[in-house]
């Protein structure tokens, strides 16, 4: 059952999004702001030296699939 979620962040506007859940809401809306590649080892090299660090998306638990499955439900 999809529902209209309602995306806002202070630098990237608001936003209304019909879809089933609000990773999906999320993901529309970031598809349109921001461009996604794989970096390059220059990427790579260029950023670490300004201090930026690698952000690691771990697999999640079984309680936060569960968590997440009951948000789509409400």
């Amino acid at each position: 059952m999809s529902r209209i979620y309602y995306i806002s962040a202070p630098d990237f506007g608001k936003h209304l999004v019909r879809a089933n859940t609000p990773q999906q809401a999320v993901a529309l809306v970031a598809k349109e702001m921001f461009q996604v590649r794989v970096a390059s080892q220059d990427d790579i090299v260029y950023e670490i030296s300004h201090g930026n660090k690698v952000k690691e998306v771990l697999n999640p638990t079984p309680e936060e699939l569960a968590a997440t499955s009951q948000e789509s439900l409400v």
